[in-house]
C-alpha cells in the first residue's frame, strides 16, 4: 500500500467519524403530552433500544433514541401527523 492510499483512507475515515460524533446523543421521551429531547453522556447509551430517523428532502437524519419502542412508535406518529414528517425506527443493538 503507497503513501497515497494511506491518506486518502485517513481522511475518508476522519470524514465519517466527524460526521457521527459531532452529534450530540439525545433521548426523545414524552411527558403529559410534550416530547422531552435529553442530552445523554456516553455512558448511558446503554438504555437506548431505539434510534429515529427523520427523512426529508431526500436527507437522512438521527434526530434521538428511546429506552423503548412504545415511546419510538409515538414520536413518530406525532412527527407524522403534526409535522408531515417520515421517520423510520430502527433497533439499537448492544453487543
Amino acid at each position: 500500500m503507497d503513501l497515497q492510499s494511506l491518506t486518502r483512507r485517513a481522511s475518508q475515515q476522519h470524514r465519517l467519524m466527524r460526521q457521527t460524533t459531532d452529534e450530540p446523543v439525545m433521548l426523545v421521551r414524552i411527558e403529559n403530552e410534550h416530547w422531552v429531547f435529553e442530552r445523554l453522556e456516553f455512558d448511558s447509551i446503554h438504555r437506548l433500544s431505539h434510534r429515529l430517523i427523520v427523512h426529508e428532502q431526500g436527507q437522512s437524519r438521527t434526530i434521538g433514541g428511546t429506552e423503548d419502542l412504545q415511546t419510538a412508535v409515538e414520536v413518530a406518529r406525532c412527527m407524522a401527523q403534526q409535522e408531515q414528517k417520515t421517520v423510520t425506527i430502527h433497533p439499537i443493538k448492544v453487543n
